[in-house]
């Protein structure tokens, strides 16, 4: 619960995590600018990052699930 407390945080790294989704709770980290989200097992794009306004750059490479994820939603 306290991660979430860090609004000014500006880079996350949680690649190679075995993470299927992102908590929606994620959008209150306002401050981020850049996130690696490199091998991880993601079934499909995971939306809540598009709820990060501030983002400016995300890796997403390697995932580690079967197949590809769904690219970006429409």
């Amino acid at each position: 619960e306290e991660v979430w407390s860090l609004h000014l945080i500006k880079f996350l790294d949680i690649s190679g995590n075995p993470l299927k989704c992102l908590p929606d709770k994620i959008s209150q980290l306002t401050g981020l600018r850049t996130m690696f989200m490199n091998s991880c097992q993601f079934d499909e794009f995971p939306r809540q990052v598009l709820q990060l306004e501030g983002l400016k750059k995300l890796y997403m490479g390697n995932w580690a699930g079967e197949g590809k994820p769904s690219l970006v939603p429409e």
